[in-house]
């Protein structure tokens, strides 16, 4: 994700005031994808926030959360206009590594 120097001034200048925040976000499960997120879309800044993902993740499956990405998965994986992928596991499945590799980038294997 990216901020504007705007944005990065406005997130520095509310820690400063409010020192609580970073308090409770010190033992929240996955602050580092709330803390920041947070503190613009409760700001004036809250309709620039671009909601919108550039990754490929599949949440569906009720033991890997997310999933594990397979060879399995390639149509769908190259069926999006999704940049990058998550998550890949090379001890899983590093074949599905090569076949974007070779496929999609035209890295020769």
């Amino acid at each position: 994700w990216s901020i504007t120097c705007d944005q990065a001034k406005y997130i520095y200048n509310f820690l400063k005031g409010n020192q609580w925040f970073e308090r409770f976000f010190k033992h929240t499960y996955i602050s580092d994808e709330l803390f920041f997120q947070t503190i613009l879309l409760n700001s004036k800044y809250k309709r620039s926030v671009v909601n919108k993902g550039i990754h490929y993740i599949d949440w569906n499956d009720p033991v890997e959360m997310p999933k594990i990405l397979r060879q399995s998965d390639y149509k769908k994986i190259v069926s999006t206009d999704y940049l990058f992928g998550r998550k890949f596991d090379m001890s899983v499945d590093k074949e599905i590594l090569d076949k974007i590799d070779a496929e999609r980038l035209a890295v020769p294997v």
